[in-house]
């Protein structure tokens, strides 16, 4: 997360250093969501039974099981550490959605890279979509139970209403105005490449939203009526 804040843009392609930092991120966050528990295999375990008991009998069930139950409590605990360290970049994912969507839909640029105009707005749709793309790996870990007294609701609830912002504002494309930064280009290809990336947008946004309404229904609550006719 650090390279992806930090990364150098006084050099040439500093801006897609960034892109690829947040599409690497993103990985790494789908990787630890769905990290599988891992056994060993039937053979061990018969060599093992063997070992110790001096012939092929079939291992004994009640000792798998038991070591079945510390496998999985060994699990549950690395996978509440890894969550909770993967969570701790949630608040500057949520600021980079919000910075990110904001000058891909207007044209803007935030020196991401030092081209022209174009090249700096095309980075940012791209960061800004991936943003959200990690993001939507990110929410189930958040595992948010109490409401009420859990610290991260307000900046979860802040986050959910700009996810809403952001995809009732790009839904409304192909219709597009060309922003000011970006009109000297040809308007039928511009037009034609902002439809697409604000689609890509959308639609990342999107996921996004149903990823909160599976895992935070109760926080999302107030934007349903707002996104189910998209969703539907």
């Amino acid at each position: 997360m650090s390279v992806v804040s930090t990364a150098d843009t006084t050099i040439t392609g500093g801006g897609m250093i960034r892109v690829r930092a947040i599409k690497t991120l993103r990985m790494c966050l789908s990787s630890i969501r769905h990290r599988k528990l891992i056994v060993k295999d039937r053979t061990t375990r018969n060599n093992n039974n063997k070992r110790g008991s001096g012939g092929g009998s079939r291992p004994n069930p009640i000792m798998d099981m038991r070591n079945l139950e510390a496998m999985i409590g060994k699990a549950v605990h690395e996978r509440k550490e890894v969550h909770m360290k993967a969570c701790a970049i949630f608040d500057g994912l949520a600021e980079g959605i919000v910075r990110h969507a904001q000058l891909a839909m207007t044209g803007g640029s935030s020196s991401v890279g030092n081209g022209d105009a174009h090249t700096s707005w095309q980075i940012e749709c791209m960061l800004a979509t991936s943003h959200i793309k990690c993001m939507t790996e990110l929410f189930p870990m958040l595992e948010i139970e109490q409401v009420h007294t859990d610290p991260r609701v307000p900046a979860v609830r802040s986050l959910l209403d700009n996810l809403s912002q952001i995809c009732q504002a790009v839904k409304s494309y192909p219709v597009v105005s060309i922003p000011s930064s970006l009109s000297s280009s040809s308007s039928s290809s511009i037009q034609q490449e902002m439809t697409i990336q604000m689609d890509k947008l959308y639609r990342a946004t999107l996921v996004c939203c149903m990823m909160s309404i599976r895992y935070q229904p109760q926080l999302f609550a107030a934007q349903i009526s707002s996104i189910l006719p998209s969703i539907v």
